[in-house]
């Protein structure tokens, strides 16, 4: 299946208030203070307390983090793509926080004489009464909007050129295409394997209080990886199948075992390939002494020993 029948390229435009000023007389203050000659600082201040603009700025951070969560980056700029399957899905926690950005925003304009009158206290001299926004202009500064375009495929050049010169374009268009789909499957392999790193560092030390959540976490990145494996990658998807398996241990077992909690541990060491147990070892290689006269040490133990854990 083509990349343009199953995604969708989407951008996320956020226009907003910054809360964020220069103050000329302060600047000149300053300057003329100092005894500064030709001088390019600016004095920067913020007309409003922080916490007025709090759950503005939280949920502007959900909605970018959301944006993220259901797509990869694509090609340069902010532009990102989306797998289909998760259009209506992405749709809906965006329209959701959008809603909640309008009733954060509508709330912090109804009370905005009174931050204003809170700021005069604290900016003192510094207050100017024209560095605030109205109501209205306060309503009108915030606003999100998504974008959605096809993905183009190489064939869709329709440009009129020689020929020759018409298949350099598309070779180079399809080569572009195809490292892009890669970097993004990449980019979805790495949150996996990040996300995998994390739980096997709590894991393997004892004193670490272990919470469900990460497996959660695991288990809601691995389901997404119909959509994200943009490639169909064998090897990507046997990956993330291991990665849910170890998703669905049981957070509350691991706490209270300690055998089951190294086990777990080791199971993750092994499927991030770092080569502890390099290849097949019997039993009867286990046993014995090694060639300068020590003790063998079975395969288990050694894993043991590389995570650190006292066997």
């Amino acid at each position: 299946m083509s990349l343009s029948s199953k995604t969708l390229l989407v951008t996320l435009s956020i226009s907003q208030w910054y809360n964020r000023c220069e103050d000329k007389t302060a600047t000149q203050s300053v300057a003329d203070k100092f005894s500064v000659k030709d001088h390019k600082d600016k004095y920067i201040k913020n007309p409003l307390p922080r916490e007025a603009l709090a759950p503005i700025t939280n949920i502007v951070s959900r909605l970018r983090t959301t944006h993220n969560f259901w797509t990869q980056p694509w090609l340069d700029g902010g532009t990102r793509i989306l797998p289909s399957r998760f259009y209506f899905k992405y749709l809906e926690q965006i329209q959701a926080l959008e809603l909640d950005l309008d009733a954060a925003v509508h709330n912090l304009a109804n009370h905005l004489p009174e931050w204003i009158e809170k700021a005069k206290e604290l900016k003192g001299a510094l207050f100017n009464e024209s560095d605030y926004p109205t109501s209205s202009e306060l309503h009108n500064a915030f606003s999100i909007r998504t974008t959605f375009m096809p993905v183009s495929e190489a064939d869709d050049f329709r440009v009129n050129l020689p020929a020759d010169e018409l298949q350099k374009v598309k070779s180079d268009a399809a080569r572009a295409l195809g490292a892009a789909a890669t970097r993004a499957v990449d980019k979805f392999r790495q949150e996996i394997t990040e996300t995998l790193h994390g739980i096997r560092d709590v894991l393997v030390d004892p004193d670490t209080p272990f919470k469900a959540t990460r497996f959660q976490i695991l288990e809601k990145l691995c389901d997404m990886e119909p959509g994200f494996n943009l490639t169909e990658e064998k090897a990507l998807t046997d990956f993330v199948n291991e990665a849910h398996l170890i998703s669905q241990y049981d957070s509350g077992a691991i706490r209270e075992s300690q055998i089951l909690r190294r086990f777990v541990a080791i199971e993750i060491e092994k499927l991030l390939n770092y080569n502890v147990i390099s290849e097949e070892v019997t039993e009867d290689e286990c046993k014995g002494q090694n060639d300068r006269g020590e003790d063998k040490i079975d395969p288990v133990t050694s894993v043991f020993r590389r995570l650190g854990i006292e066997t």
